[in-house]
């Protein structure tokens, strides 16, 4: 049993989603290393929006000007 609600419904999600995205972050090989171990799609999609959220700035971007 999950402990959040996820925003990913098992049903709809393909895997080719987590594999298109995974390549695309910043982060170690380790990193990436297990992702690919992670086997069920919505666990390894949940991980990939952590990572997202931590490499994101908490302010957002500086305006332009």
């Amino acid at each position: 049993a999950r402990l959040r609600e996820s925003p990913f419904d098992s049903d709809s999600i393909h895997p080719a989603l987590a594999d298109t995205l995974a390549p695309l972050l910043s982060i170690s090989i380790e990193q990436k290393q297990q992702l690919l171990e992670t086997s069920d799609v919505v666990a390894r999609l949940e991980k990939i929006l952590d990572l997202m959220k931590a490499g994101r700035p908490e302010n957002g971007p500086e305006p332009a000007g």
